[in-house]
């Protein structure tokens, strides 16, 4: 997800995952920027379930997006942001 043209860096990388194509349901991760120097290094998991009382907002909505780079680039962890189905 880094664009390298951009200015400054972005504080943490992240990847959009499809968890079931069918009911639309991904997962976004996102891990510090740069990834830990050892390729044995683990890192802390956290699964982050964004607001919007199940009717509104996604991972990718700005603030739960930044949200969560910022937490894997300040804690360091690994950030699972779930995009669960929002009610109809």
């Amino acid at each position: 997800s880094s664009d390298p043209s951009n200015s400054p860096p972005q504080p943490a990388l992240s990847k959009d995952i499809i968890l079931n194509a069918s009911t639309n349901t991904s997962i976004r991760l996102f891990i510090p920027n740069p990834p830990p120097s050892s390729s044995s290094a683990k890192l802390p998991l956290i699964l982050y379930f964004h607001g919007g009382g199940f009717i509104l907002y996604h991972p990718s909505s700005l603030i739960f997006h930044q949200s969560c780079s910022t937490f894997a680039a300040e804690i360091p962890v690994v950030v699972a942001s779930v995009d669960y189905r929002l009610t109809p």
